[in-house]
């Protein structure tokens, strides 16, 4: 016997009840508003980083600046916020190197991080950022260098001016201003870049993944109780550092596991954000799932190479990720980060997360549902709809990558060094397909007699899910229309289901915007090929119809309320 049948068997077993049935869920839409919306949970992460990737495989041959044709994409997407410019390696870089310069600016800065020596781009800096910002109207998330801040190879004081009282006098510090006398030259040098009028900064990050520092000081022989200390005075330097230039300023502090691990340090969050005190604040917490995909395991032990998988497992075992097992929709899990934070009223920024199938067994499987990007896209769906979900705590989010050359995650997918026009993939155009069309507030979905499926793989960091939906709705309202925000999971097959809006007041009038393409394809990027696209049409609603949904879709509809 097939050593999948019983899978594979599960699978069939499914669709043939959905045959009879006819129907996969019915879903009643309550007038129950949940919780606010707000519209920066559908931000982007442009990231600086080594010659793999990054903004600078989308500029013009003769400047700095973005091409035209991907600044429209950008717009196209409607992004409320950015954050830049990384990212692991924004603690490892000197932002001076990344701003314009009266003198010929160097094209690479090389760096040593963590895991060895990089060289690092420099031809989109600062300055190059905040004219996208004003192109595209997207709010910006600066973040700072923070690891040399609790190094401590310079005294704080100075380490914090130099890291973030510098870099904020010359974002956004007026020509005519009241700066400390070494800051002064700041504005200036901006002005002599082109740029007298400050920039606006609206977001700083305090470092990013903290935990590589925190893990790095313990190692050197700092306990628990120091190294804690160093986070917190360093946090309180670089902020009070900022504050009087850009007194309005929302602080985003990334949060640390502090259970269950050998490194963590119990009540660092807490202690950051006292010294935060008097300051808005976010915590960021980063989500990606399954990271990397090489085997699948069993519950039972059984290690199974991907090549002896079919497509249809390796994609229904895909579309598990942030999805709860008792309800079979997605959801976000509330880990201790996410608990201390709703405990104390803090409100999360997600400022790095995406579907990330990083396939690491190309040399052994060619071809294969792996080189999805389309996939990535519905894997992308399922975390907009869990957060969504968690829009009570969830304000922000930011998706990484939002333009990049090598990787698969990448929004815009672009090398004009090569003549490669600028794609919007999968993962991007669902993002952007929700940021253009929801409501401001959050409401309740009443699902019934779902149909799902069970997921068996622990796929590296993706556990078995017993109970995942075909079909996963989240709606939105605004004062005239209703949004439903709905994921057909069926790799094959349509989808069924059923919606009631018995207590709305509709016109009968909507409209259908549908994420779809082909699920296999993955052209050579030199083709200049877009995967899926987003097809609008016209439908009829009433107070109770039923929806046929494609196959392997993102779809929201957008309904006319009296």
């Amino acid at each position: 016997m097939n050593r999948f049948f019983f899978f594979k068997y599960t699978l069939t077993f499914f669709s043939f009840l959905n045959v009879l049935a006819q129907s996969d869920g019915s879903f009643t839409i309550s007038t129950k508003q949940v919780s606010k919306i707000d519209s920066r949970i559908f931000g982007q992460f442009l990231e600086k980083h080594t010659d793999e990737l990054g903004p600078e495989f989308a500029l013009n041959s003769d400047s700095s600046y973005m091409v035209p044709e991907v600044v429209a994409q950008i717009k196209a997407l409607k992004i409320p916020v950015v954050r830049f410019p990384g990212g692991t390696m924004i603690d490892y870089m000197d932002w001076r190197a990344y701003i314009k310069n009266t003198e010929q600016r160097a094209e690479k800065q090389n760096v040593t991080i963590w895991w060895g020596k990089a060289s690092m781009p420099v031809n989109f800096g600062f300055d190059e950022f905040f004219r996208l910002k004003n192109e595209a109207g997207f709010e910006a998330i600066v973040v700072l260098n923070l690891n040399d801040g609790v190094e401590l190879k310079k005294p704080l004081e100075v380490v914090a001016q130099e890291n973030a009282g510098a870099l904020a006098a010359y974002l956004a510090a007026p020509l005519q201003n009241n700066l400390p006398e070494n800051l002064k030259i700041y504005p200036e040098l901006r002005k002599k870049n082109g740029h007298p009028e400050p920039y606006k900064v609206e977001y700083f990050q305090l470092g990013n993944e903290n935990w590589f520092h925190r893990d790095r000081l313990l190692k050197s022989g700092l306990s628990k109780e120091q190294v804690k200390e160093r986070f917190v005075q360093a946090t309180k330097a670089y902020i009070d550092a900022i504050k009087p230039i850009c007194p309005n300023a929302v602080f985003v502090l990334e949060g640390q596991l502090e259970g269950g691990e050998d490194m963590a340090i119990p009540g660092i969050n807490k202690a950051m954000a006292e010294a935060a005190s008097g300051s808005k604040i976010l915590f960021t917490h980063h989500y990606y799932l399954p990271w990397g995909m090489k085997t699948f395991v069993r519950q039972n032990g059984d290690t199974l190479k991907p090549q002896e998988l079919t497509r249809e497992q390796i994609y229904y075992g895909w579309m598990s990720a942030w999805v709860n097992s008792a309800t079979g929709q997605s959801f976000l899990e509330e880990d201790e980060v996410y608990t201390l934070a709703k405990a104390n009223n803090w409100k999360i920024a997600i400022t790095e997360w995406n579907f990330n199938t990083w396939w690491n067994a190309k040399k052994e499987v060619k071809d294969t549902i792996f080189d999805s990007m389309l996939g990535r896209g519905l894997g992308a769906a399922n975390f907009l709809n869990a957060m969504l979900r968690k829009s009570d705590m969830v304000t922000m989010g930011c998706q990484s990558m939002l333009v990049g050359n090598k990787w698969e995650i990448a929004g815009i997918s672009v090398n004009t060094k090569k003549g490669q026009k600028p794609i919007t993939q999968p993962s991007a155009l669902v993002t952007g397909l929700y940021s253009n069309h929801h409501g401001e507030n959050l409401v309740e979905v009443l699902p019934q007699n779902l149909s799902s499926y069970s997921q068996p793989f622990q796929i590296t960091w993706l556990k078995p899910c017993p109970k995942v939906a075909y079909v996963d709705v989240v709606a939105t309202a605004g004062n005239k229309k209703l949004y439903l925000h709905i994921i057909n999971r069926k790799y094959n097959d349509k989808a069924s289901i059923k919606i009631n809006l018995d207590g709305y007041n509709i016109t009968g009038k909507g409209k259908c915007f549908e994420l779809n393409g082909d699920l296999i394809a993955n052209p050579k990027l030199s083709k200049n090929m877009p995967i899926a696209r987003i097809s609008e049409s016209v439908v009829k609603v009433k107070n109770e119809f039923t929806l046929s949904l494609n196959p392997h879709s993102v779809s929201v509809y957008e309904i006319e309320l009296k």
